[in-house]
C-alpha cells in the first residue's frame, strides 16, 4: 500500500486586461472598415475620406499594441490620451455636434483598466471636450475644417463606432471570472506486496486485529505499539460518538475504508491534527495516521480567499453598476439635443443634418435601453434592487405593454393578441415598475424572434388562491435544448440571438428570470424549434416579506 501526497493548485480564469483590449480595438477597427466600404459602395470614397479613416484607427492600432503591456501605468495612460486625442481632432475639424460623442471613448477603454481610471478618463474627457467647446465659440479653430464629404462620413460613421466600442468595452468587462480553487486530496493506492509496504510511507502505519490490538507496525509507527490497544493510543473529539477501535471494526465488518480526524492520546490539549485511516484486510485492517495539520492550514487560507474574492465580485458589480449610471449622463443629454435637434426647436435643418439627428438620437436611445438593463442586472446581483410594492390591476399593466410594444410589432409585421381573463379584476401586490419590465422584455424578445406573419399572444390569468400566471406564446424560431438550458443566465444569448438583426445584450430574460424570483415567483420557458416557445413567469398572491 502507497500513498501520495496532499497536492493543492490554483487555476487563475480571471483574462488579463489586455485581452479585453485588443478585443474592444478589434471592434472600433472593424466598424471603421465597414463605414469605409459603405463608402465605396455607394461611391463616395475619396483620398482625403480613406486618409480620414486611416486616422480614425490610430488609437485603435495603438491600444491593441500596448495591450501586451496593458499593466503598465503608462501604457493605460498613452491609450487614454490617444482616444481623447482622436475626440479633440474629430470635433475641431468636423463639428462640435455629433463628433462630442467620441468623448465617451476614454472611459469605455478605462473600464477595461481600474476603476480609478474611469474616474481620470472621465474628467480628461470633460476637460478635452470644455476647452474644445471654448475653442471653437472664440473662434480658435481656424484652419482645421473638413471637406463636406469627409464631414457627412464622420458624422454619421463616428457616433456608431462610439457605440459598438462601449457596448463592447462592457462586453469585455462582464465576461471576466473570479479566480477559483481546485482542490486534489489525497490519493491512496493498494500494493499487492501489502506486508512490505508498510515500511515505505512516513506516516506512521499500523496493523489492527479485530479486538483491536496493534499487530504490527511500519519503522515510522509509534514506539512501543505493538501490542497496545488502539483506543489507548489514539482518540476522537468529544463530538463523534464512537472508539477508534469502532471505526475499526465497523471498517472491517462492511469491507469499506473509513476515515477520521483525531489526535494522539498523549497529547491531550491538541487539536485534532491528524487523520485516521482505515483500510479493512479480511480478519485485521491497515491504519494510516496522516498529519493534517497543513491541510487545516490549506483550508483556513482557501476559506479567507473565498471570502475575499466574493466580495471583490460585489466590489466589481457595484462597480460595474456605478460606470453603467456615469454613462446614462452624458446619453441623457446627447439625446436631448438630439431630440430638440429633430423637433426643429431652433429652427429648420439641412436635410443629411436631420438625418443624422434621428440616427444619433435612436442609436442613443437604443445605448441608453442597453445600459438600463446592464444597470438593473448589476443592482440585483449586488442585491440592491429594491421592490416597492403596491396593489394593482396586472392586465392594465400587460395592456399598456402590449401598447408600447405594438409598434415594433407592426414593423416587423407580427401579430399581437391578448388573452386576459376580463371576468374579474385581477389585483396583485407586487412591483408596478418590475413586472411592466418583465412584461417589455417578454414581448419584445417574442418580436424579436418571430417572422413576418407570426403571432404573439400573452396571456394573464388568476387562480384562487391569488397566483398571477403570465405567458408569452410566440411562433417564431424557437429553441433547442442547449440553448434551454442557458436561457436566463446574464449575458449569454442562444445562436438565434446571435443572428438576430436587432441584437442586445444577452439580458433580457435574466432580468425576467431575477425580477420574478425577486417577487418570490418563478421563470418558465418551453421552446421547440421551428415552432416557437412559450415563456412567461409565476407571482405568488402577494408581498412574500409582508401581507398579501
Amino acid at each position: 500500500m502507497a500513498m501520495t501526497d496532499t497536492t493543492l493548485t490554483k487555476a487563475d480564469m480571471r483574462p488579463l486586461p489586455g485581452s479585453g483590449l485588443r478585443l474592444v480595438s478589434f471592434i472600433w477597427i472593424v466598424a471603421v472598415a465597414a463605414a469605409l466600404i459603405a463608402s465605396v459602395i455607394s461611391g463616395t470614397l475619396t483620398g482625403a475620406l480613406l486618409m480620414t479613416g486611416l486616422a480614425a484607427i490610430v488609437p485603435a492600432v495603438l491600444s491593441f499594441i500596448l495591450s501586451s503591456v496593458s499593466d503598465k501605468e503608462w501604457a493605460r495612460v498613452a491609450v487614454l490620451l490617444a482616444w481623447t486625442a482622436l475626440a479633440v481632432t474629430a470635433t475641431l475639424a468636423i463639428a462640435f455636434l455629433p463628433m462630442a460623442f467620441l468623448f465617451l471613448c476614454a472611459p469605455a477603454a478605462a473600464v477595461l483598466f481600474k476603476r480609478e481610471m474611469v474616474i481620470e478618463a472621465m474628467v480628461l474627457s470633460a476637460l478635452a471636450a470644455g476647452a474644445v467647446w471654448y475653442a471653437s465659440r472664440w473662434g480658435l479653430t481656424g484652419g482645421l475644417e473638413a471637406s463636406a464629404a469627409v464631414s457627412d462620413w464622420a458624422q454619421a460613421a463616428g457616433p456608431a463606432a462610439t457605440i459598438v466600442f462601449m457596448v463592447a468595452s462592457m462586453f469585455a468587462v462582464a465576461g471576466r471570472g473570479e479566480p477559483q480553487s481546485v482542490n486534489a486530496a489525497p490519493v491512496v493506492a493498494d500494493d499487492d506486496g501489502a506486508g512490505h509496504a508498510l515500511t515505505d510511507i512516513a506516516a506512521p502505519v499500523l496493523r489492527i486485529g479485530e479486538d483491536g490490538q496493534v499487530l504490527s507496525g511500519s519503522e515510522s509507527s509509534l514506539p512501543d505499539a505493538t501490542g497496545s490497544d488502539i483506543n489507548d493510543l489514539i482518540a476522537f473529539g468529544s463530538g463523534i460518538n464512537m472508539t477508534p477501535r469502532d471505526l475499526i471494526s465497523a471498517a472491517i465488518i462492511s469491507g469499506a475504508d473509513r476515515s477520521l480526524p483525531c489526535r494522539l492520546s498523549a497529547e491531550n490539549d491538541s487539536d485534532l491534527d491528524k487523520k485516521l485511516f482505515v483500510f479493512p484486510r479480511g480478519d485485521s485492517a491497515d491504519i494510516i495516521l496522516a498529519d493534517i495539520a497543513d491541510e487545516r492550514a490549506h483550508i483556513s487560507r482557501l476559506e479567507a480567499q473565498g471570502e475575499q474574492a466574493g466580495k471583490d465580485a460585489d466590489s466589481k458589480t457595484l462597480f460595474f453598476a456605478g460606470v453603467s449610471h456615469e454613462l446614462r449622463t452624458p446619453l441623457n443629454a446627447i439625446i436631448g439635443f438630439s431630440d430638440m435637434m429633430r423637433s426643429r426647436l431652433f429652427g429648420p435643418l439641412p436635410g443629411k443634418y436631420s438625418e443624422y439627428a434621428d440616427l444619433i438620437h435612436d442609436s442613443g436611445q437604443h445605448m441608453l435601453d442597453l445600459i438600463g438593463d446592464v444597470l438593473d442586472i448589476s443592482k440585483i446581483e449586488a442585491g440592491k434592487y429594491e421592490l416597492s410594492y403596491d396593489d394593482f390591476d396586472i392586465a392594465d399593466v400587460t395592456r399598456s405593454a402590449m401598447k408600447m410594444i405594438r409598434p415594433a410589432a407592426d414593423a416587423a409585421e407580427v401579430i399581437l393578441d391578448a388573452d386576459i381573463d376580463d371576468s374579474r379584476p385581477m389585483m396583485i401586490r407586487a412591483d408596478r415598475r418590475a413586472v411592466r419590465q418583465i412584461v417589455l422584455n417578454l414581448l419584445s424578445n417574442a418580436v424579436k424572434f418571430t417572422p413576418k406573419g407570426g403571432r404573439i399572444t400573452t396571456k394573464v390569468a388568476k387562480d384562487k388562491n391569488g397566483a398571477v400566471t403570465l405567458r408569452v406564446e410566440d411562433t417564431g424560431s424557437g429553441m433547442n435544448e442547449a440553448e434551454l438550458a442557458i436561457a436566463g443566465t446574464p449575458y449569454v444569448q442562444g445562436e438565434g440571438g446571435k443572428k438576430a438583426q436587432a441584437r442586445g445584450t444577452g439580458l433580457g430574460l435574466s432580468l425576467v428570470k431575477s425580477l420574478a424570483e425577486l417577487h418570490g415567483g418563478t421563470f418558465t420557458i418551453e421552446s421547440t424549434p421551428g415552432e416557437g416557445t412559450t415563456a412567461g413567469i409565476n407571482l405568488p398572491a402577494g408581498d412574500p416579506d409582508g401581507d398579501s
